[in-house]
């Protein structure tokens, strides 16, 4: 049983960091946007 709920626990982890990963790209990738638009200007 504590096999198992190890591994559950690990792949909830690990899923919730690749959402915290896409969620911080996001805001690279607008900071990079607003970067690229201002030394244009």
């Amino acid at each position: 049983m504590q096999c198992l709920s190890d591994g559950r626990n690990v792949h909830e982890m690990s899923s919730v960091i690749k959402k915290r990963r896409k969620k911080i790209r996001k805001h690279k990738y607008k900071k990079l946007r607003r970067a690229s638009r201002h030394k244009k200007k």
